[in-house]
C-alpha cells in the first residue's frame, strides 16, 4: 500500500494531479496488477507506483528499521535509523533504561546516540528488510500495534521451522544492569552513553535471518518466512 507521507514537491503534484486528473496519481499506476487504488493524499513514486509496487521494482530505494526490519523508504528513514512505530518506544526504552536527561538535551542525545550505534550496524552487518513486512496486513497479524507504543520489538534473529521456513522472532523487555542507567545532562556524554548502551545489548540484534540456538524469552511477536534458500 502507498504512505500518506508527502514532501512538499509530491503534495504539489497530488494538488496538480487532482486539478488536471492526470498523472496517475489516483491510485498506483499498476493498480489493475495491485489492486490499489488509493487517493490523491498518497505517497507514489516517481514513476506513479505505490509502495509496495515500488518495493518489487526498485528495492534498492528502501532499507530496514534497525529495531524491526521493516522496510522503509531510504530518503526519509535512512538518518533516523528506524521506522515511526519503532522511534518513540525505542527512545523511551533508552531514557527508562540508561538515564534522565533534561527534557531539551533528550531528544538530541537520543538522536545522534542511537543513529551512530545504527550506523555501526548498518556497516557491519547490513541490516537486511523483512520484505513480506511491505504489506500492512501482514504486519497486523504479527505485532501488536498497541504493545509495540509501549516497548520497541526488537529483533533478535531466526529459527528454522522447516527446509523452506525462517520463523523470525522478536523480543519486548531485555534485561538490562541497574549500573547502566546513569544522571547524564551533557548533549555529547548522553550520546556516546546511548551509543555504547546500543551495542552492549545489541538492541539493533543481529543480522536478519540469523539462526538461533534457542528461543529468546520475553518473545512477543514470531513471523514465519518462506525462502527458497534458507541460511
Amino acid at each position: 500500500m502507498a504512505s500518506i507521507w508527502c514532501d512538499d514537491e509530491s503534495w504539489e503534484d497530488c494538488a496538480r494531479a487532482r486539478r488536471t486528473k492526470i498523472a496517475g496519481f489516483q491510485g498506483c499506476i499498476n493498480k489493475d496488477v495491485c489492486g490499489f487504488y488509493g487517493s490523491y493524499l498518497c505517497h507514489y513514486s516517481h514513476e506513479k507506483l505505490c509502495t509496495e509496487c515500488e518495493f518489487k521494482q526498485f528495492p534498492d530505494r528502501f532499507v530496514a528499521c534497525r529495531v524491526c526490519r521493516m522496510p522503509m523508504h531510504n530518503h526519509i528513514h535512512a538518518r533516523s535509523s528506524m521506522c515511526i512505530a519503532c522511534r518513540q518506544p525505542f527512545d523511551a526504552f533508552l531514557e527508562a533504561r540508561f538515564g534522565i536527561l533534561k527534557p531539551w538535551d533528550c531528544q538530541w542525545s537520543f538522536e545522534r546516540g542511537r543513529c551512530r550505534a545504527g550506523d555501526t550496524a548498518h556497516r557491519d552487518f547490513g541490516c537486511n528488510t523483512i520484505p513480506e513486512f511491505i504489506r500492512y496486513e501482514v504486519q497486523n497479524t504479527v505485532w501488536d500495534w498497541s504493545s509495540r507504543r509501549k516497548t520497541p520489538y526488537f529483533y533478535r534473529g531466526a529459527y528454522r521451522s522447516s527446509d523452506t521456513v525462517l520463523t523470525h522472532v522478536w523480543v519486548g523487555a531485555m534485561p538490562t544492569d541497574a549500573d547502566d542507567r546513569k544522571q547524564l545532562f551533557s548533549v555529547d556524554a548522553a550520546a556516546a552513553h546511548v551509543t555504547a548502551m546500543c551495542a552492549k545489548y545489541a538492541l539493533f540484534g543481529p543480522e536478519t535471518g540469523t539462526l538461533l540456538t534457542e528461543l529468546p524469552v520475553n518473545t512477543v511477536a514470531v513471523f514465519p518466512q518462506v525462502v527458497s534458500n534458507p541460511l
